[in-house]
């Protein structure tokens, strides 16, 4: 898989530095600084049909686990506050990465081109434009976006 998706790869191994508090349930070895990559990383292992709802939104998932992780995440207290707008965040670590939104911080650069993001999967899709991948293809014509909802754009009725 990696093969063909050389930036899965880059972003594999850039989900795995220091241990973090989010193992993963079948790795038993590897852990995720957040909810979200275990989530993303979970993925990897299978392709099951997604049947298990969220209780409070619907939404299916694989399995239990991954509700439990969604329902946290999405649905979780929001017990820390931006000081400055007033949005909230259920971890302390995407509080510190909103507040690069208002004080301009910019600590992820591109080897490439040299351009700086303030979030680092806005540096991950920014890659997407040098290696040319295109992870997102249209059913009916093939043409392939870097962005989920680029391509829900494209297939949005009215287009």
């Amino acid at each position: 898989m990696y093969s063909l998706y050389p930036s899965l790869l880059f972003e594999h191994h850039n989900n795995h530095g220091p241990a973090g508090p989010w193992p993963c349930p079948a790795c038993k070895t590897l852990s995720f600084k957040s909810a979200s990559e275990l989530q993303a990383h979970l993925s990897a292992h299978t392709k099951a049909e997604k049947s298990v709802p969220c209780n409070t939104c619907g939404k299916l998932f694989t399995s239990q686990e991954r509700v439990r992780i969604h329902i946290r995440v999405a649905h979780g207290e929001k017990s820390c506050a931006c000081e400055i707008c007033g949005s909230g965040f259920s971890y302390r670590c995407k509080l510190l990465d909103h507040m690069r939104t208002h004080t301009g911080d910019k600590p992820f650069r591109c080897e490439v081109c040299g351009r700086s993001f303030s979030q680092k999967n806005h540096l991950r899709r920014h890659q997407m434009s040098h290696t040319g991948e295109r992870p997102y293809p249209c059913e009916v014509c093939g043409r392939g976006f870097y962005r989920k909802d680029k391509l829900s754009m494209f297939l949005a009725p009215g287009r």
